[in-house]
């Protein structure tokens, strides 16, 4: 559905459309401006020589895993040109929690622990990167390029003081 609605765009602003995906989808569309890549988006050293140096848009829809969802950005955040946006779908728990409509524990833990992390490479990239997420569906994030500042790496966790000593009292005194 993406690579459809792509698809009419970069016919009106003439622009290329690139698409990776290890399910060849080669003849799903005709368009001269589109460009498939039958690969893993993580065969780096094959893709490399293929896409373009740099993006004004990036979607990232790919194995919904926050360790590859994770390896998958960090490479392609430095082709993303400055204040352009980069697209991560399916980071919504939601609609898969026990007794939901979806009702999948796969779906759920793993889009959870990739919004974590996307919280964290926030946390540790707030000067470089904005952030923003809608909860709509199964949930989007969007990030923004601020600079050329290569990120850094997760090296702060973010520590919540959700389960101390003190919030157990602060829970317990307002009953």
């Amino acid at each position: 559905m993406s690579t459809e609605l792509f698809s009419h765009y970069v016919d009106e602003h003439n622009c290329k459309l690139y698409s990776i995906d290890n399910i060849n989808y080669k003849d799903k569309f005709n368009n001269s401006k589109w460009n498939f890549i039958h690969s893993r988006d993580d065969e780096f050293d094959y893709i490399e020589n293929i896409i373009p140096k740099k993006f004004s848009l990036i979607l990232l829809d790919t194995i919904h895993e926050a360790k590859h969802v994770c390896k998958i950005f960090y490479y392609y955040y430095e082709k993303l040109e400055i204040n352009k946006c980069f697209f991560i779908d399916d980071i919504s728990w939601l609609p898969y929690v026990k007794d939901s409509d979806k009702d999948r524990f796969y779906a759920e833990i793993n889009n959870q622990e990739t919004f974590n992390t996307l919280l964290n490479i926030y946390f540790n990239n707030n000067d470089n990167i904005n952030i923003e997420f809608t909860f709509e569906g199964t949930g989007m994030c969007k990030i923004i390029k601020l600079n050329d500042n290569k990120l850094n790496p997760i090296n702060k966790k973010i520590h919540s003081r959700k389960f101390t000593f003190k919030n157990l009292i602060r829970k317990i005194i307002k009953g």
